[in-house]
């Protein structure tokens, strides 16, 4: 007996077809905000709040789509990465802000303790004060030079500049100069070590 030919191939039963994973709201928001983050990255204010939502949305959508093989993790996973990046640049940028203002407020207590110790050893008055000034000079040129707020350096020196004149008045004698003297740059090195960055216009 004959064996029969094979028959066709059986259809695939009917069904829906597969679709490919669709991107989510809260993905494509976070990959656009990762992107404005970076772009901004110059104007913190703006740039910072974008990075720090963007990465939760993106965590949020991330962990959605790892459970909803419908959702695409790729924007997710991006904006998330962007995000991180522009968060890690802030961190980068903060620390080396502070080293540089801390040197200024340094430098600035530097200075004054070696000009105090000149006017400890002083025999006139205006060598006191010639010696206080020259100091007070040098520490609101550091703090300038570091980038600190110049109307906060302005007021500072305004407080300086009154001290001095005191210490200018007639009839002081020499270790009422000296005090005062050691006061005006005690008095310049914290408004120094307390001042602000510069901020943009």
């Amino acid at each position: 007996m004959s064996q029969l030919p094979p028959g066709p191939p059986q259809s695939v039963p009917y069904g829906t077809p597969a679709t490919a994973p669709q991107a989510s709201g809260l993905g494509i928001a976070s990959l656009v905000l990762g992107i404005l983050a970076l772009l901004a990255i110059c104007v913190w204010f703006v740039s910072l709040p974008m990075a720090v939502i963007g990465i939760v949305l993106g965590i949020v959508s991330w962990s959605t789509a790892a459970k909803d093989p419908r959702i695409a993790k790729g924007m997710p996973v991006a904006g998330t990465v962007l995000n991180a990046i522009a968060l890690l640049l802030y961190v980068i940028i903060f620390v080396i802000v502070g080293i540089i203002f801390a040197a200024a407020g340094t430098a600035a207590v530097e200075i004054a303790e070696r000009a105090e110790a000149e006017i400890a050893a002083a025999d006139d008055r205006q060598t006191v004060i010639d010696e206080t000034q020259t100091a007070g000079d040098e520490a609101l040129a550091a703090a300038a030079e570091a980038g600190l707020d110049p109307a906060v350096l302005a007021a500072a020196r305004r407080d300086f500049e009154q001290q001095i004149t005191r210490i200018q008045m007639p009839g002081k004698d020499l270790e009422t100069a000296k005090d005062e003297a050691t006061t005006a740059l005690d008095d310049l090195a914290a408004a120094i070590e307390n001042a602000t960055p510069a901020t943009a216009d």
